[in-house]
């Protein structure tokens, strides 16, 4: 947050990064955003989900977005599914290679 280089502990920081994947993909779905290959969806909840149509908004739908964003978003939620959210091999994602929140 202060774009200084990380002096503590690894796994502190690796923590963090795995808590904002996780964290970004619960957005996304409670947005009403999801993933089927070979793209983005709308997000299919579960009975006991909260999602925004719930909260008195509407559901996006994806395939309204832009490009770009649909391509970012799914790349978001294929890392945040690897990394973080299923049990499945190991696969290498680079922290440094995402987007800053606010680009």
């Amino acid at each position: 947050m202060t774009r200084k280089r990380w002096r503590g502990d690894p796994g502190q920081l690796d923590a963090c990064f795995v808590a904002s994947l996780v964290t970004g993909r619960l957005f996304l779905n409670v947005l009403g955003i999801g993933k089927s290959l070979p793209g983005l969806v709308r997000y299919l909840p579960k009975p006991d989900d909260v999602t925004l149509d719930n909260l008195g908004g509407l559901l996006i739908d994806p395939a309204t977005r832009p490009s770009e964003e649909q391509t970012l978003s799914f790349n978001f939620l294929t890392m945040a599914d690897k990394a973080a959210a299923y049990f499945t091999t190991p696969k290498d994602h680079d922290w440094a290679r995402t987007h800053d929140g606010d680009s």
